[in-house]
C-alpha cells in the first residue's frame, strides 16, 4: 500500500487501506492509525461537510459527538465494491446519514447497485442506525464494560425505571450516573448493534426525549 501510494495528498488514501486491511469494529474509529486517527472517519466526514458548508456560505448545523464502540467488524469489503472512490463515496454516505430514512435509502441504493449486502456491510449499517436513534436522545456515548454494554448520559422517568428489567431482561439503570446498562445473550457479532439498538429503544419508550427530559 505505502509503495503504491507515494503521491503528495496520499495520506488520506493509504489511512483508508488501513482500514479496508484491518476492519473497524467501532465504526472507523480510535483504534485506527493515520490522520483519521485523531478524530475518527464519521467525525471526519462531518468536519469535511462542514468545511466545504463554510465555503460554500451555507449555514453550520451543528452535531453532537456519539461515540459508539462495540466489537464487532463493520466495513465496506474491497471484493465487494473493487473502486476506492465508490468506497470512500459510500463511507461518507453512511456515516453522514440524518435518520433511518435517508440511511435506508443509502442502503436499497448500495444493494441494487453492487448486489448483496456482505455481513460486513450490513453491521456497519446496524451500527450507523444504534448511532442515529442514540443521537435522537442526546446520548453521547455506547460502549462495553465486561458483559455489559453502558449506554450514556440518558435520563429515564420513574415510570420507565420501575418496569425497565421486564420490557429488557438483564437491563439497568442507575440514576447518579444517567447510564443505562444492556446484557446482551453474545457480546460481539453482527447482531449486537441492531440487538442494543432495540433493547435501547424499549428503555426508553416512544415518548422519550433527550437526557434530563421527563416526559
Amino acid at each position: 500500500t505505502i509503495s503504491r501510494f507515494t503521491e503528495l495528498g496520499s495520506g488520506f488514501r493509504i489511512a483508508l487501506r488501513d482500514l479496508e486491511i484491518r476492519g473497524a469494529g467501532n465504526l472507523l474509529g480510535a483504534e485506527q492509525h493515520g490522520h483519521i486517527a485523531a478524530v475518527g472517519f464519521d467525525t471526519y466526514c462531518r468536519l469535511l461537510q462542514e468545511a466545504v458548508s463554510e465555503m460554500r456560505g451555507q449555514p453550520v448545523q451543528e452535531e453532537p459527538e456519539i461515540r459508539v464502540e462495540l466489537p464487532v467488524r463493520a466495513f465496506l469489503p474491497v471484493g465487494w465494491v473493487g473502486q476506492e472512490a465508490l468506497r470512500l463515496e459510500l463511507y461518507r454516505r453512511i456515516s453522514t446519514a440524518r435518520d433511518r430514512a435517508e440511511l435506508a435509502e443509502v442502503r436499497a441504493e448500495a444493494e441494487d447497485r453492487f448486489g448483496q449486502l456482505p455481513e460486513e456491510v450490513s453491521t456497519l449499517f446496524a451500527v450507523t442506525s444504534l448511532r442515529i436513534s442514540a443521537g435522537a436522545l442526546g446520548i453521547e456515548e455506547v460502549s462495553t464494560f465486561r458483559s455489559q454494554v453502558r449506554i450514556r448520559p440518558i435520563g429515564l422517568p420513574d415510570t420507565l425505571r420501575l418496569g425497565l428489567e421486564e420490557r429488557v431482561p438483564g437491563a439497568s439503570y442507575h440514576v447518579a450516573t444517567r447510564t443505562l446498562n444492556l446484557k446482551p445473550p453474545v457480546m460481539g457479532g453482527p447482531d449486537l448493534p441492531g440487538w442494543v439498538e432495540r433493547g435501547l429503544l424499549e428503555a426508553v419508550g416512544p415518548d422519550a426525549g433527550p437526557p434530563g427530559s421527563t416526559g
